[in-house]
């Protein structure tokens, strides 16, 4: 993990709100305090009236690479953003394992469990509340039996989104 990527409870700072699309991935939802990444989610239905992320923005560069499939892009470009996860301590510690997961590889929510020492339910709660989607990977962690669940949903729009995002990512084999 190369990124600037750290963990805190919320401070005080500029938050600004952009909206930024690209296919195959869709509409998503960016938020940034000051300049740290601290939200990034799919829109599922009618997207609020943002203003557009600049196509120059190192986010906005990082995701076309990653809708491209130029996964070598992606990670040079996921490498030099400055993210901060909010949250509790053990969902940022399932925040920094998923991280650590390479491209390309899905894991199951019981083998994060058990890496972290938690049950799989715990870990998939802390999955659903990731609030940086796409680039801290929750959408490669499957269940045992399947896909699971994705943003707290176990099937429709969420779930379909899931399913492209693993597609995207090349992710077939569980390793």
């Amino acid at each position: 993990m190369d990124s600037s990527l750290s963990f805190s409870a919320p401070v005080p700072g500029i938050v600004s709100r952009w909206r930024y699309s690209v296919a195959p991935i869709g509409t998503l939802t960016l938020e940034f305090c000051d300049a740290a990444l601290i939200g990034l989610s799919p829109v599922f239905g009618q997207a609020e009236e943002l203003p557009d992320l600049p196509a120059d923005h190192p986010v906005a560069q990082a995701l076309v690479a990653y809708a491209a499939g130029d996964f070598e892009a992606y990670e040079r470009c996921r490498r030099r953003l400055l993210l901060r996860v909010l949250g509790t301590p053990f969902q940022q510690q399932v925040c920094r394992a998923l991280q650590e997961i390479p491209l390309g590889q899905i894991r199951s929510y019981g083998e994060l469990a058990s890496r972290l020492q938690n049950a799989p339910r715990a870990v998939g709660q802390a999955c659903r509340r990731n609030p940086i989607a796409i680039l801290i990977p929750c959408h490669r962690i499957l269940a045992k039996d399947g896909l699971g669940g994705y943003a707290g949903e176990r099937e429709g729009a969420a779930l379909s989104y899931k399913k492209l995002q693993i597609g995207r990512a090349s992710c077939r084999e569980r390793v």
